[in-house]
């Protein structure tokens, strides 16, 4: 009996040895989780206090401060905002737009096969009558239009940056409608031989977008550069059939090469951190925004080491944007190959949730940025193009060395690989472009995929409304 309780004494103790054992396994690897989430949220506000030390926004509710206008610029703001409206509001609301709509068939930017029916000056064009009594519909809020791109400043759109993702853009994307419009008139006025209102035309269009670019958001960036696309492709279409005088050409140039500001991407890149970094801190806005709740729960499980991941991958993106082109393309893509390591593994997945949600478009907006800098380029040596033809007896330029300093201040760049833009004589046209975000050279003739070059063909025996002053 004895010997029996020994045993018996001896496997509790044993027992309670293994108990407290694991007791104390799991509070070290508590105290161990508890200390990594500690020293994590402390990097995370160490980080956050840094980017507050540059001056930039942490959070949406200091958004709405970073979005203002700039010292020294005068506030154009309201007029236009009168000028534009929104979808629901002003000249170009979306009820007035259906009404008319049955109209704009047929027609070139405005109608639903507006792509592949532009008939240029000096062409017949059956469809001028009815393009000019779609644009009758508009002449009111077109003519605000005009009389806000003759403006200096800076706008300020109304826009709640603190609802984050969120926020609504109704002027931003009502900017559109108009810019379309301007392409249109800027034909038809180019058809009944006026070329100072086409130059007119053009122009608002550039300074349309100019009212986004202290916008600090992605999307206002993309709408941004939509827009200035389209003006980019009017003047190019435009240019050799129109007699805008040398001074109108100039002021084309003047206007293209300050359309892009570096500031641009860097303040958007800015603003979507605040924005992701508030979903961090506020997982329960997630739904309001369109996403699965059930992220922000594997995010919280994460501890703060989600967050980091973004504010690194961020932080990187914004510094990579701060670098002169095709250097912040090489920077963005090196954290575009770490983000797919995140992306790819399928624990760090989980591990990372929002940051894999978050981040993986940025890329796409520095391919779009150079993208925009390279048609801008490309536009200023299409222009120089013809100005060099008026002074050298209608003959072009034999190279785009030709081209400098009379009619290009210095050799463009390409901004995907830093060689000039590449520039050829065919038989009928001088061709010039990038080789585009693929960043491979095909000879300029591949003119219709987004993702490889940005072609100009300028025509050299082109139809002229009149001879140029």
């Amino acid at each position: 009996m004895p010997a029996v309780m020994a045993q018996e004494k001896s496997r509790r103790s044993g027992c309670i040895l293994m108990f407290v054992i694991l007791v104390i396994s799991v509070l070290l690897v508590a105290g161990s989780l508890f200390a990594i989430r500690w020293r994590g949220r402390g990097l995370v506000r160490d980080e956050i206090a840094r980017i507050r030390s540059e001056n930039l926004p942490a959070t949406t509710a200091e958004g709405d401060s970073y979005y203002s206008i700039p010292e020294g610029r005068d506030d154009i703001t309201e007029i236009w905002v009168q000028a534009v409206g929104t979808h629901s509001t002003g000249p170009f609301n979306n009820s007035i737009i259906q009404l008319n709509q049955y109209e704009a068939e047929g027609l070139p930017y405005v109608g639903s096969d507006a792509a592949s029916i532009v008939v240029l000056p000096g062409e017949d064009w059956p469809a001028l009558p009815a393009a000019k009594a779609y644009l009758a519909h508009y002449e009111d809020g077109l003519l605000k239009v005009h009389l806000a791109a003759r403006q200096t400043g800076s706008v300020r759109y109304p826009v709640r940056l603190a609802s984050g993702f969120a926020a609504l853009l109704p002027h931003t994307q009502a900017l559109r409608t108009p810019s379309r419009m301007l392409r249109l008139q800027a034909l038809v006025r180019a058809h009944e031989g006026d070329a100072h209102g086409a130059f007119d035309s053009l122009m608002a269009i550039l300074k349309a977008a100019q009212s986004l670019e202290n916008e600090p958001l992605l999307i206002s960036s993309l709408v941004h550069a939509a827009i200035v696309s389209n003006g980019l492709q009017s003047i190019r279409e435009l240019t050799p059939c129109v007699a805008f005088t040398d001074e109108e050409l100039q002021r084309f140039q003047t206007e293209i090469r300050r359309i892009r500001s570096p500031k641009l991407l860097h303040r958007a890149l800015a603003m979507e951190r605040a924005m992701g970094n508030d979903v961090f801190q506020n997982p329960g806005q997630m739904g309001h925004i369109g996403v699965d709740p059930s992220l922000a729960h594997l995010s919280l499980l994460s501890g703060p080491g989600d967050q980091l991941a973004y504010l690194d991958l961020m932080r990187r993106f914004i510094d990579a944007a701060k670098l002169d082109l095709p250097q912040s393309l090489d920077a963005a893509l090196d954290v575009e190959n770490d983000l797919k390591k995140v992306a790819g593994g399928k624990f760090l997945r989980l591990q990372r949730p929002l940051t894999t949600m978050f981040v993986p478009a940025v890329m796409a907006s520095f391919n779009a940025d150079a993208r925009t800098h390279a048609d801008c380029r490309i536009t200023d040596v299409f222009i120089a193009v013809e100005r060099f033809r008026r002074n050298h007896d209608r003959q072009p330029p034999p190279s785009l060395e030709a081209l400098v300093p009379d009619f290009l201040p210095e050799l463009p760049i390409d901004p995907f690989d830093g060689l000039p833009l590449r520039f050829r004589l065919d038989s009928t046209d001088v061709v010039i472009y990038s080789i585009g975000s693929d960043r491979k050279d095909n000879g300029g003739q591949v003119e219709n995929d987004p993702t490889k070059e940005i072609v100009a063909r300028f025509p050299l025996e082109p139809t002229r409304l009149a001879n140029p002053q």
